[in-house]
């Protein structure tokens, strides 16, 4: 194809994956895409979360994986060194996990009244075996929703948020639950990757990664 047709445009999405898609209006207005931008940049763990935009929706995602450092301990472990594990190697494994990271939908806001700029909040739910959108807040403004709602990302006080039922509520300690098994069947997934045959390559780059900043 030698030039993007009429009404498409190039897309890249936030997992790096490019795409030729139809040109949409965009509804959101410039003020309300910063207050999610700002909101996002002065959570703590910041650099665990990105954002896109279309046509009446701005969604967030996370980073998937477990916590680096924790996996880096393990990793110090299984080579034969227990211990702190060296800052410049903590280091090289963000910085290598940042090159391959890939990231999932975790809380959206969605336009639902155009004059009276209103927006409906919505969080991916983990009770089942397929993981869902519910409700958590409705008909209010992108800043109220934002300042209010971004900071509980990453937290136990996400799974607390829920539309008004108590009894849905209740239901926040189990999908937690579940989840934290998920992670933990993640890390030692790839423990058992990193020392099978199919990992040695990568075992042997960070066993010597490791024993130099060790050794240094």
């Amino acid at each position: 194809m030698e030039k993007v047709p009429e009404g498409y445009e190039i897309t890249e999405s936030v997992n790096g994956i490019v795409s030729l898609s139809k040109v949409r209006p965009i509804l959101l207005l410039e003020q309300e895409i910063a207050i999610v931008e700002l909101a996002i940049q002065n959570h703590p763990y910041a650099e665990k979360y990105r954002f896109d935009k279309k046509s009446n929706e701005i969604k967030i995602y996370e980073q998937e994986g477990p916590d680096l450092l924790e996996i880096a301990t393990m990793l110090a472990t299984e080579f034969g060194f227990p211990g702190v594990v060296p800052e410049d190697f903590n280091r090289a494994m963000k910085e290598d996990h940042n090159i391959y990271a890939q990231y999932t939908p975790i809380m959206r806001f969605t336009l639902t009244d155009k004059k009276n700029r209103l927006f409906r909040e919505q969080r991916m739910s983990y009770l089942s075996s397929v993981d869902d959108w519910i409700d958590i807040e409705y008909d209010k403004s992108i800043e109220e929703l934002a300042s209010a709602l971004i900071p509980n990302l990453g937290t136990d006080e996400f799974f607390e948020l829920y539309l008004g039922s108590r009894k849905e509520a209740a239901k926040s300690g189990l999908e937690l639950i579940c989840l934290r098994l998920r992670v933990r069947g993640s890390i030692q997934l790839n423990l058992v990757r990193i020392s099978n045959g199919s990992g040695q390559s990568l075992r042997k780059t960070n066993a010597n990664r490791f024993a130099a900043t060790t050794n240094n």
